[in-house]
C-alpha cells in the first residue's frame, strides 16, 4: 500500500509539472521552504521547551521572529509573536507579553490556523489572569480556548483550558466548580502536566479552606511531576507554596530546601516577581530562627528588587481596563477587516491558479513525505507499545520466576537444614553442608538479579523505619565474619562512638549495600584485613544526621581502566572466561542504583595490589541522639591489649578511652612482656588467638606459669575467631570474645567477669527463649498448612513437629479445601501459601474472615511466600492475615510466630 500511495503521488506530480515545465523553473519557491523550515523548526522547538528552558526559548523566537519579518513569512511571524507572549508572561514583563500576544492574535486570525489560535486566546486569558487581575475577563478567554480545542481534538490544550479554568474559579472562591473541573485530571493518574496542575489547584482550594496537610501532600506530587517534565515557572509556583506553609507550621528547614531550589530556577530563568516572594520567604525564614541579621538582609533585598520593578507593576495596573478596551476594540476591527477582505481575496484567487498549481504539486509531494513520516510514526508506535508490553511481560515474568525459582529453593535449604541437624558422619556432615550453602549461594544469585530487575522496572521503593546504626553495623560484621575469618583475614569494626543511636532508614537495603561490599572485600583480599567504618561528619542540617560508611580493604585493588566498568551491570572487574571469582556481577549495580535512591552516591578510590575503598555518604533524618555509657563494673580500669594488627589495636584502644578505660597496645609477645614487667599492674588483659610468633592461649600459660609475669587477679580475655567450634574455655583464660572486637560483647563479657548484673548489654525481647520452646512442646494445637507444592508441605510439617511434636495437622492443596477443611475442623492457626490453584491465599482468607464475622471467632492466618516484593508483607496484612513469613522459611522465625501465636494462646 505504501509503495502504491508512492508511485500514484509521484505521478500526480509529474503531471501537473508537465503544465508548464519553464514557468516552473522560473518560479520555484525553493529556497524560500529552505529557509521557511528553519523558521518552523525554531518556532516547533521553543512551543515544546518554552517551560523547560526559558532563556533559550526567549533566544529562538526573538531569531525566529526576525527572520520572518525578513522573507515576509506570516505563519512564521504569527507563530513567533505567540510564543514570545508566553514568554514574557512567563517573565513577569506583562507589558511585552499583552503587546506581543496581541500582535500574535492579529497576525493568526487571517491564517486559518486552529491550534495557533487556541494558543492565542489561552496566552491572552493567563496574561489578564495575572498580568491584569482581571480575573472574569481571564475565564472567558479560557473558555473559549476550551470550546476551539475540543473542536479540533487537542486533548492537550482542552485540558490545560480546564485546569486555568479551574484555578481562576478557585481564586474566586468557587470551589465546588473548580473541583468538578478537575477532578477527572485526579482520577486518571497520569503523572503528567495536566495532572500537576490540577494537583496545585487542589492544594490551594485545601489551603483556604484549612487542610495545611492535604495542601502539602498535593504541592508535593504536583511538585514531583513537574520536576519530572522540567515545567520551571509551575515548579517554582508550587516550591513558594510549599514554603509558605512549611514557615508557617514551624518546618523551616525544609521550607529552607525549596527556597534554595526556587532561588536557583527563578534566577536562571528570569522569573523576577518568584525571585522577589522568594527572597521575602527567606526573610521570614531568618526571622522564625531569630536571625535577625540575615533576615534584615533578605528583607532589604526584598524591598529592593520590589521598587526595581515599581514603575513597571504601577504601569500595569494603570493599563488594565485600557488595554483590556483597546485589545477588543483592535480585535473587532480585525474581523470586521477580515469581511472586506474577503472579495478582493476572491478575485486575486482567479489570478493565482499556476502558482497553486505549482504549490499543489509541493502539496502532493509532501503528502507523500508526510505519509513516510507517519508511516514511520506508526512503526515507531508500535515498536514503543510492543516494548512496554515486553516490559509488562517481563515484570509478571520475574514475578511468577521469583515464586517458581524460590519454592524448591525452599526444600533444598529447609531439608538440608534438617538433615544437618541429624546423626551423621564427617563425609555426610561436610556433603550436606555444601549442598545447603550451594542451595544458599543459588538463593543470593537470584536475589540479585530479582532486586535488579524491580530497580530498572520501578516496582522497588526505599522503605523508611526506625534503625540502630551500631546494631547494624554489628549485625553486618556478623554475616560476613566466618568467610573472612576462614580465608584468615583480619576483619575489623570501626564505630564512631557519636553517631546517633536512631534514625530513619531503610535498614535492609543499607544492609545489602554493605554486606555486598564486605562480601566482595573478602573475595578479592588474600591476606591482610578488611574494615568497615561507620562515622559521623560534621556537615549537617539541623534533626538531620550525615553518616559515612567505609569499607576498605587490602586486596588486589582495580584496574583504573576498570573503575567505572564495575558498577555496571552484568560487568565485573576480572571478566575473563578463566576469571577465578563467581558471582551475577550485579552486586555494585544494585548498590549504586539503591544509593541514587536515598540520595546518595557510591565512591572508590584503588590502587593495584594494595587494595581498594568503598564509601558513601547519606544523611538521615535523627530520632534520638547516643547517650553516654553507664560506668564500668570496675574502677580504674587498666587493660594490656596483646594483638598483632595494629589497626584492630587502636579500635579497641579508643574504644576502651571512650568508656572510661586506661590501655597499651603490644603488637608481639616481646613487647607484651616487657611491659608486662615494667609497667604498673594491669586489671585485664585481652590477648589475641593468633599472635605473630604463636597461639595467644599458650602465650598466656607461659606468663603465668613460666615467667610468673600474671598473677590470677587479672583477667584474661581470649579474642578468638568466631568459625572455633568449640567454644570451651582453654585453661588459663577467663572468658571468650568473639572478633572482631565489638562493645556490646566486651561489656557482656566484663560485667560477667567482675560478678555485676549485665545491664548494658539488650537483647532482642522477640528471640524466643529455650524455655519457651520448652512450653511449646506442651501444648497441642490443631494446625492447617495450605501448601500445592508436595515438598513445601513435607517441610513445613517437619518444622511444625520439631517445635510442636504434639501438634494435630491438617492439610489442603488448594485454597477451596482450605475453606472446606476449616468448616470441618477446629483450627488454631493457618499457616496459608500465597499461590495456590482453585483460589489462592488472599482469597481463602477473604471466605475465612467473612465466616468469622458471623461467629465472632478469629483464627490466625500467617502468610508463606516465594514473592520478594518489598510491600509484600503489607500487601499481606491488608488482605486480612495476621502475619508474614518468606520462603524459604527461616527455623527462628517460625519460632517466634508459633511462640507469639500459639503460646499464649492454647494451653
Amino acid at each position: 500500500m505504501k509503495s502504491n500511495l508512492f508511485i500514484l503521488s509521484l505521478f500526480t506530480v509529474l503531471l501537473f509539472t508537465s503544465i508548464d515545465v519553464l514557468s516552473f523553473q522560473i518560479s520555484s519557491p525553493q529556497n524560500d521552504l529552505s529557509q521557511e523550515g528553519k523558521i518552523d523548526s525554531l518556532n516547533n522547538w521553543v512551543e515544546k521547551n518554552i517551560e523547560k528552558d526559558i532563556n533559550n526559548a526567549l533566544s529562538n523566537s526573538l531569531n525566529a521572529l526576525e527572520l520572518s519579518k525578513g522573507i515576509d513569512y506570516p505563519l512564521g511571524e504569527a507563530q513567533s509573536m505567540i510564543n514570545l507572549g508566553w514568554i514574557y508572561y512567563r517573565m513577569d514583563d506583562y507589558l511585552k507579553a499583552i503587546d506581543f500576544a496581541f500582535k500574535g492574535h492579529q497576525s493568526i486570525i487571517p491564517l486559518n490556523k486552529p491550534n495557533l489560535t487556541i494558543r492565542s486566546f489561552f496566552n491572552i486569558g493567563a496574561i489578564y489572569s495575572e498580568g491584569s487581575g482581571q480575573l472574569e475577563l481571564a475565564l472567558e478567554y479560557f473558555e473559549e480556548a476550551y470550546e476551539r480545542s475540543v473542536a479540533v481534538e487537542d486533548r492537550a490544550m482542552s485540558g490545560r483550558a480546564l485546569n486555568n479554568r479551574a484555578f481562576i474559579l478557585a481564586q474566586l472562591g468557587r470551589y465546588d466548580e473548580a473541583l468538578e473541573l478537575i477532578n477527572p485530571f485526579l482520577a486518571d493518574k497520569k503523572d503528567d502536566f495536566l495532572e500537576s496542575y490540577a494537583r496545585r489547584t487542589l492544594g490551594d482550594i485545601q489551603k483556604v479552606q484549612g487542610d495545611t496537610t492535604g495542601a502539602i501532600d498535593n504541592y508535593l506530587s504536583a511538585y514531583q511531576i513537574l520536576e519530572k517534565e522540567q515545567s520551571y515557572s509551575t515548579l517554582t509556583s508550587c516550591i513558594i507554596r510549599l514554603a509558605e506553609l512549611y514557615l508557617a507550621t514551624g518546618q523551616n528547614y525544609k521550607a529552607k530546601l525549596y527556597l534554595d531550589k526556587g532561588e536557583i530556577i527563578s534566577k536562571n530563568n528570569h522569573f523576577r516577581e518568584q525571585f522577589i516572594t522568594i527572597n521575602q520567604l527567606y526573610s521570614t525564614f531568618y526571622e522564625n530562627l531569630e536571625n535577625w541579621k540575615e533576615a534584615l538582609y533578605y528583607q532589604k533585598k526584598y524591598a529592593s528588587l520590589q521598587d526595581s520593578i515599581t514603575s513597571q507593576m504601577n504601569s500595569k495596573n494603570m493599563g488594565r481596563m485600557e488595554a483590556k478596551i483597546d485589545f477588543d476594540q483592535r480585535l473587532n476591527a480585525i474581523n470586521t477587516e477580515m469581511a472586506l477582505n474577503e472579495k478582493l481575496i476572491n478575485e486575486k484567487l482567479q489570478q493565482q491558479i499556476f502558482r497553486r498549481n505549482i504549490f499543489l504539486a509541493g502539496f502532493i509531494i509532501m503528502l507523500v513525505l508526510v505519509t513516510i513520516v507517519l508511516f514511520t510514526s506508526y512503526r515507531i508506535r508500535r515498536s514503543k507499545y510492543q516494548a512496554e508490553s515486553a516490559n509488562r511481560a517481563k515484570s509478571d515474568f520475574i514475578s511468577s520466576m521469583s515464586h517458581e525459582i524460590r519454592t524448591p529453593l525452599n526444600g533444598v535449604i529447609g531439608f538440608s537444614d534438617l538433615l544437618n541437624s541429624t546423626p551423621l558422619d564427617a563425609n555426610q556432615k561436610q556433603y550436606i553442608t555444601l549442598i545447603n550453602q550451594s542451595a544458599k549461594s543459588l538463593m543470593e544469585i537470584v536475589n540479585d538479579i530479582l532486586d535488579f530487575s524491580k530497580i530498572e522496572a520501578g516496582k522497588l521503593e526505599i522503605e523508611l523505619s526506625q534503625t540502630n546504626l551500631y546494631d547494624l553495623g554489628i549485625e553486618t560484621v556478623n554475616l560476613v565474619a566466618f568467610q573472612a575469618h576462614q580465608r584468615s583475614i583480619e576483619l575489623i569494626l570501626d564505630i564512631d562512638e557519636h553517631i546517633p543511636k536512631l534514625v530513619l532508614a531503610d535498614q535492609v537495603r543499607i544492609k545489602q549495600i554493605l554486606i555486598n561490599l564486605l562480601s566482595n572485600a573478602v573475595k578479592f583480599t588474600n591476606k591482610g584485613e578488611i574494615i568497615l567504618k561507620i562515622e559521623r561528619l560534621g556537615e549537617e542540617l539541623e534533626n538531620f544526621s550525615k553518616i559515612r560508611f567505609t569499607v576498605s580493604d587490602t586486596g588486589k585493588g582495580i584496574e583504573p581502566d576498570n573503575q567505572e566498568k564495575i558498577f555496571s551491570a552484568f560487568t565485573q572487574e576480572d571478566s575473563s572466561t578463566t576469571r577465578k571469582f563467581g558471582g551475577t556481577g550485579l552486586g555494585l549495580a544494585i548498590c549504586k542504583k539503591l544509593l541514587n535512591m536515598m540520595g546518595g552516591k557510591i565512591y572508590l578510590k584503588s590502587e593495584l595490589n594494595k587494595g581498594s575503598t568503598f564509601w558513601f555518604d547519606i544523611n538521615f533524618e535523627t530520632l534520638e541522639e547516643r547517650q553516654k555509657e553507664p560506668a564500668l563494673p570496675i574502677e580504674n580500669l587498666y587493660a594490656l591489649i596483646i594483638e598483632k594488627n595494629q589497626i584492630h589495636g587502636k579500635v579497641i584502644q579508643e574504644n576502651l578511652s571512650y568508656l572510661g578505660a586506661s590501655s597499651t597496645l603490644a603488637l608481639d609477645q616481646e613487647e607484651a612482656e616487657k611491659l608486662l614487667q615494667n609497667s604498673a599492674p594491669y586489671n585485664l588483659i585481652l590477648v589475641n588467638q593468633h599472635l605473630k610468633d604463636g597461639n595467644g592461649t599458650q602465650f598466656i600459660q607461659r606468663l603465668k606459669t613460666e615467667l610468673k609475669l600474671i598473677s590470677n587477679e587479672p583477667k584474661v580475655i581470649l579474642m578468638h575467631d568466631a568459625f572455633i567450634q568449640n567454644s570451651s574455655i582453654p585453661e588459663h583464660i577467663d572468658a571468650l570474645l568473639i572478633k572482631p572486637y565489638k562493645k556490646p560483647d566486651f561489656l557482656q563479657v566484663l560485667n560477667k567477669l567482675f560478678d555485676q548484673e549485665d545491664s548494658k548489654v539488650s537483647f532482642d525481647q522477640n528471640i524466643t527463649s529455650q524455655e519457651d520452646l520448652e512450653q511449646l512442646k506442651e501444648i497441642s494445637p490443631s494446625i492447617l498448612i495450605a501448601e500445592d507444592n508436595q515438598v513445601n508441605m513435607i517441610l513445613t510439617k517437619k518444622l511444625l513437629h520439631n517445635f510442636i511434636p504434639k501438634a494435630v495437622i491438617l492439610e489442603a492443596k488448594n485454597g477451596k479445601k482450605v475453606i472446606e477443611v476449616y468448616n470441618e475442623n477446629e483450627v488454631d492457626i493457618i499457616f496459608m501459601d500465597i499461590q495456590m490453584p482453585v483460589l489462592n491465599g488472599y482469597e481463602a482468607t477473604d471466605a475465612i474472615r467473612k465466616i468469622e464475622s458471623k461467629t465472632g471467632k478469629h483464627t490466625p492466618i500467617i502468610a508463606l511466600t516465594a514473592g520478594i516484593l518489598n510491600n509484600e508483607r503489607q500487601k499481606c496484612l491488608e488482605a486480612g492475615l495476621d502475619d508474614y513469613t518468606s520462603k524459604p522459611m527461616n527455623k527462628k522465625d517460625i519460632g517466634k510466630i508459633l511462640h507469639q501465636w500459639l503460646l499464649e494462646k492454647i494451653s
